[in-house]
């Protein structure tokens, strides 16, 4: 089949669609983890989806999708069409299943970027790199004065890397970009920084060998890390929530390093302004649990308020525990509240209802709806900086949440505070079976580097980024530290100067 019979792709014609509002169609063969691919190609977009149908008919799976462009993201249809092209299951992928071949990521490499800081740089850069058609999975940002040194490790999802011409390509987006005076180099990256996946075991029996080869896999192609069975029995109902002294694990950090590392994550954890923002939603969402009109199918229904990477979220914690979508319907009212029925079966035949699994699916999936991300914000040591983690889950194929550097990095330059440094890194579970987390750490600092935030303004700014990270941030937000703060007095707070939710509104055009 060709692209145009896998994906089709329209205008609504019911005449309640906007020109932002499409309808894909999409028709391929079925494939545990498909689901997660599909909807992580829409977030990394910044297409919502608005309803979704999906059926299953024997080895055949038909998904329907009304879908919705974010605000201010640009309209991407005929890439958008390629990418879900590109990830659903072709006939020639029967050999990769026959053969136990998954179909792997090229090798990562590594962009250096040096020269002159500007505000919304790194912003400005992780749009120039979604152009490209990279994905990052590896950051390192330094400013010191005025220079900025940047090093990202990137995936070329065309595949062309190192030939000069995709050299050249990319280059060139980034110095059009940032301006002719920035210098750039793209290298490949040493073995030992290679992103490799915990599902590799199943993968070096097919014949690899570890540090060349595989890197990330599409979900469709990895296997699950554990099943819902075997959480049940180990009485593991929740997820492993990611906390900062999980950074400690780190094992290829030299000694010097974790101690450096160590006694940071000591001195974050000893502040007591720390911030914390979950999308810590859990008691809104209500999940109710069929299994007794099947004997093969668990019934589901998910109501809870509507946000960006509903379905992904829902998929990737499908996927983890080894259950297979078989049906799925989602409708969004007027009001923003989602209601999602799913049919589910264990992806390999076994057996899945039990009194012991399902309150365990019950609560993971609350908290994959609940709180797929953790914002933290605190205070730092020095020089008037603040230290932002964000920490989202990494999918059983070694992929990180999309958009997430590009979201935070847009909601700073909006509310005008300056990224000094950067750093994103994966930190994985304990065990096989314990979820692995990218982690995002930014320390930053207002432009008018004579104010300081309050409580109240660190509570706000943390807000914003969960509201961004849930798509539902206005650029036109009135929080925003305006140019005519320059002359505040030192020590003055961004709440005292109207930053948050004033009284008198200063807002950013659009």
């Amino acid at each position: 089949m060709n692209d145009d019979q896998t994906v089709r792709m329209r205008v609504p014609v019911d005449g309640t669609a906007s020109s932002s509002d499409r309808e894909i169609v999409i028709s391929a063969p079925d494939a545990t983890g498909l689901g997660v691919d599909i909807t992580r190609v829409f977030l990394d977009f910044g297409v919502t989806v608005k309803d979704c149908e999906l059926m299953v008919d024997g080895g055949w799976v038909l998904l329907v999708f009304r879908v919705s462009l974010e605000r201010d993201t640009p309209a991407r249809w005929g890439l958008l069409k390629q990418k879900l092209y590109s990830v659903c299951p072709k006939d020639i992928d029967k050999l990769h299943v026959l053969s136990h071949i998954p179909k792997v990521d090229s090798a990562p490499f590594i962009v250096t970027i040096s020269g002159t800081d500007f505000h919304g740089m790194l912003h400005q850069i992780a749009h120039a790199l979604w152009e490209a058609d990279c994905s990052l999975c590896k950051a390192h940002v330094s400013t010191e004065g005025n220079i900025v040194t940047d090093t990202f490790w990137i995936y070329d999802n065309k595949g062309r890397l190192p030939q000069s011409s995709r050299r050249t390509d990319i280059s060139n987006r980034l110095i059009g970009l940032l301006g002719s005076d920035v210098g750039c180099e793209i290298s490949p990256a040493p073995r030992a920084a290679h992103v490799v996946p915990k599902n590799i075991s199943a993968v070096l029996e097919s014949g690899y060998e570890e540090g060349c080869g595989p890197r990330r896999l599409a979900c469709k192609d990895a296997a699950s890390h554990s099943s819902l069975q075997s959480l049940a029995e180990d009485g593991r109902h929740t997820m492993r929530q990611w906390s900062s002294s999980d950074s400690l694990s780190s094992h290829e950090m030299s000694e010097s390093s974790q101690q450096t590392k160590m006694a940071s994550l000591l001195s974050f954890k000893s502040h007591l302004s720390v911030v914390s923002k979950e999308f810590d939603k859990t008691e809104l969402v209500s999940i109710d649990v069929d299994s007794e009109t099947s004997n093969e199918f668990i019934l589901l229904q998910i109501r809870c308020k509507d946000r960006k990477g509903l379905l992904y979220d829902i998929f990737v914690q499908l996927k983890e525990i080894r259950v297979r979508v078989a049906n799925c319907r989602t409708k969004v009212d007027r009001m923003g509240h989602a209601t999602i029925d799913l049919m589910i079966q264990d992806a390999y035949g076994g057996e899945l209802v039990s009194c012991q699994s399902t309150p365990a699916l019950v609560s993971r999936l609350k908290e994959a709806v609940a709180k797929p991300v953790q914002v933290f914000l605190s205070n730092a040591d020095t020089n008037g900086l603040y230290k932002l983690l964000v920490v989202a889950m990494i999918d059983c194929g070694g992929r990180g949440r999309p958009r997430v550097v590009y979201d935070v990095s847009k909601v700073l330059a909006d509310v005008r505070m300056s990224i000094v440094d950067c750093e994103v890194f994966v930190e994985e579970g304990v065990s096989d079976e314990d979820e692995s987390y990218e982690v995002h750490t930014f320390f930053i600092r207002p432009c008018v580097q004579s104010l300081s935030l309050s409580q109240d303004d660190k509570s706000h700014l943390a807000e914003a980024i969960v509201q961004c990270l849930e798509g539902k941030f206005n650029r036109r937000t009135p929080f925003v530290i305006t140019a005519d703060m320059n002359d505040s007095p030192a020590g003055v707070h961004l709440s005292d100067r109207h930053l948050g939710y004033p009284k008198e509104v200063h807002q950013v055009n659009a």
